[in-house]
């Protein structure tokens, strides 16, 4: 995917860490101009319901500038805890 903009996130998504997360996320989206950013999961080894608002936040603050995203290497975990908290099918559609 070589026209995507790559944000990597903490290792550990939580309450203690998405804050910082979302600001780098913000100010990421804002200094790029691809038309796709990817989120790249793969080296995440914790999220909780926190990390989950963080991915519907990342989520819609990419369609606000009218920029793809892209979910990449999200753990069985991840996507077990999203189907579980009901928000699967926002990011469903999102991942690689």
């Amino acid at each position: 995917m070589s026209d995507a903009c790559v944000f990597v996130p903490s290792n550990v998504l939580t309450f203690d860490t998405v804050s910082s997360d979302l600001t780098r996320f913000s100010a990421h989206l804002k200094q790029q101009a691809n038309p796709t950013l990817v989120l790249n999961m793969e080296h995440v080894t914790h999220c909780d319901s926190a990390g989950l608002a963080l991915l519907i936040q990342a989520h819609r603050l990419c369609q606000e500038q009218s920029v793809t995203l892209r979910i990449q290497g999200m753990s069985q975990a991840i996507l077990d805890l999203a189907t579980f908290c009901d928000v699967d099918n926002l990011l469903l559609e999102k991942i690689e």
